[in-house]
């Protein structure tokens, strides 16, 4: 509050899936635009941490930044580096 950035932070108390559905939802019908940051705090099974992935992909405006815990990708084999952009569609299906 003392920010005054209230009106531009949604929390929503909800499971990962029902929150991130909601979202990609209102901003669809153009209610809310889609959020420049997602904090997911995610579930530890791989398959339901994949299905959080990629509704938050979904969900997120171009050039935002999704970032949590509980999840990890995979390092590059190349040169250490994390998995960026089309190597999360080509690699993980997160489209």
């Amino acid at each position: 509050r003392r920010a005054g950035l209230q009106s531009c932070v949604l929390p929503l108390p909800a499971t990962s899936v029902v929150a991130l559905k909601l979202v990609h939802s209102l901003a669809k019908r153009q209610i809310t635009p889609l959020p420049e940051v997602i904090y997911l705090d995610s579930a530890h099974e791989e398959g339901e941490v994949l299905l959080e992935l990629n509704l938050a992909w979904k969900a997120l405006a171009p050039g935002g930044v999704l970032f949590g815990d509980d999840w990890l990708l995979p390092e590059d084999d190349e040169d250490g580096t994390y998995l960026e952009g089309d190597q999360l569609d080509d690699d993980w299906g997160l489209k």
